[in-house]
């Protein structure tokens, strides 16, 4: 099952739960211009899922008991890889509508938009 979540619901997932994985599938360069502020990040860009497909992915993630939240820059990737990833778990899945540019221009406005 897929969960389109914004920037609201992130806000408030992220400060009553410990228990989240914000998964970042954008590319190096991206990461390079805006990070998002939080420690619980894991970057996987989607050009090494690509190459290496779902064993590119930790099992942890799939099957574990954390929120998995995936984001990229406005949002349509993580879309499409939410899509891809819901045939290999059960696991429900988070997109970030908006991804980081609708979640930093609310609760980051010092990261850079681009």
């Amino acid at each position: 099952m897929i969960y389109h979540i914004d920037a609201n619901e992130l806000h408030q997932l992220l400060t009553s739960e410990d228990s989240v994985v914000l998964l970042d599938i954008r590319e190096a360069l991206e990461l390079r211009i805006a990070s998002f502020p939080d420690e619980r990040v894991v970057h996987l860009p989607l050009s090494k899922i690509a190459e290496q497909g779902i064993d590119g992915i930790p099992q942890s993630y799939l099957s574990g008991e954390q929120k998995l939240i995936i984001f990229c820059h406005i949002g349509q990737r993580s879309q499409q890889f939410c899509y891809w990833l819901e045939q290999f778990t059960s696991k429900p899945l988070y997109n970030l509508l908006g991804g980081i540019n609708g979640y930093t221009a609310v609760y980051a406005p010092e990261i850079p938009q681009y």
